[in-house]
């Protein structure tokens, strides 16, 4: 019975172990073969652009550089990506200096109280990127005293057409920290501009891969 046995079903369990091997290395092959570019949410190549960040009173009180701060990445990033070649911001310029945007909000401090859809015709490009920093911190909130950066912000790209604007596309509730993987309760090291920086760089590359074409993250 154990002769008939081995007879009958050792060539399928050798079938199904090479079979089993095939698998796994069709697999290993799947995992090292290079993984697709994940593409921009919104393209904004050809376009003249200019860059407007908005924060809530609050923090601007205790970080007055952070709307030029975060501006100034987010541009750098796209220019970046516009020298590489990046498809998604081909042929994009930046026509108006981020500091001459700061100075038109200062110039212009209830503009705050107007829709961004009528903001962004004055700024004189055809595509405004307006981001809004709603909340940010450098300390954890559950003791206030180790420090860990964190962000929640929003963008949007405003169209402007013959003098109109419009909400062309958005993306709400960006959650960010710093570092990315470091202990959710934060650590004593460090000191507040540390992670002001820390933050708002990582808010900045974050904010710019949403509109250039980009690797996937490596696991």
């Amino acid at each position: 019975m154990t002769d008939l046995f081995r007879r009958t079903f050792g060539p399928l369990a050798l079938i199904g172990l090479l079979a089993l091997s095939s698998c796994q290395v069709i697999g290993l092959i799947a995992y090292k073969m290079p993984q697709p570019p994940i593409m921009a949410e919104y393209r904004l190549a050809g376009q003249p652009v200019s860059v407007m960040v908005w924060a809530d009173q609050g923090i601007e009180l205790d970080w007055p550089s952070i709307s030029r701060d975060l501006a100034g990445g987010l541009t750098e990033n796209l220019k970046q990506a516009v020298v590489a070649e990046n498809e998604a911001v081909l042929g994009v310029t930046f026509p108006v200096a981020v500091e001459s945007v700061v100075r038109w909000q200062k110039d212009n401090p209830g503009y705050d109280g107007l829709p961004i859809t009528s903001v962004a015709p004055q700024l004189g490009t055809s595509r405004v990127i307006y981001v809004e920093i709603n909340k940010f911190s450098t300390r954890t909130a559950q003791t206030f005293v180790l420090y860990r950066g964190s962000v929640n912000a929003s963008i949007k790209v405003i169209e402007v057409e013959n003098g109109v604007g419009k909400v062309a596309w958005e993306k709400r509730d960006i959650n960010v920290f710093y570092p990315d993987k470091g202990p959710e309760d934060g650590t004593p090291k460090g000191t507040d501009y540390q992670f002001y920086v820390g933050t708002m760089t990582e808010l900045a590359t974050q904010l710019a891969e949403l509109l250039i074409d980009h690797p996937p993250e490596e696991q």
